[in-house]
């Protein structure tokens, strides 16, 4: 597997906002297909709507948005992954040995957990605590 995101990371990749242009720059470093969890995708089609109802998306960029990510997967560029039970033990005992220290919250561990079980090196995302608990658990991250 090459790298596994998150939804900060997806969104920066699809939309623009604040974290785009190194999202755009940090892509070209990995190799494909961009691995994600149905969380991460469940989290990405959530914040267009966000977007949408801040007025920060129009109905049809967020429209064309889920509609880019769709082709993506099904072209094989975006590889969605399950969920497995793996995934919420391994996130367990991560929330037993890095939570105290690390402040990390329930969704930061689990993508993280997902990353590992799925066999991922690299963990790309915008969200410092997960970072932390990816570089913590010896992930690489961009």
């Amino acid at each position: 597997m090459s790298a596994y995101t998150d939804a900060s990371f997806l969104f920066s990749l699809y939309a623009i906002d604040a974290h785009s242009r190194r999202a755009a720059k940090l892509i070209a470093t990995v190799k494909p297909p961009l691995v994600l969890s149905e969380l991460s995708l469940l989290e990405f089609i959530n914040a267009l709507r966000l977007y949408l109802h801040r007025g920060e998306l129009s109905s049809d960029e967020a429209e064309e948005l889920d509609r880019i990510i769709h082709e993506d997967i099904g072209s094989g560029v975006v590889v969605v992954r399950a969920l497995g039970p793996a995934a919420y033990s391994k996130a367990v005992e991560l929330s037993r040995e890095r939570t105290p220290e690390l402040n990390v919250r329930t969704l930061d561990v689990l993508h993280v957990a997902t990353a590992i079980t799925l066999g991922a090196k690299t963990f790309l995302t915008f969200d410092q605590r997960q970072a932390k608990l990816a570089r913590a658990v010896g992930l690489r991250t961009l």
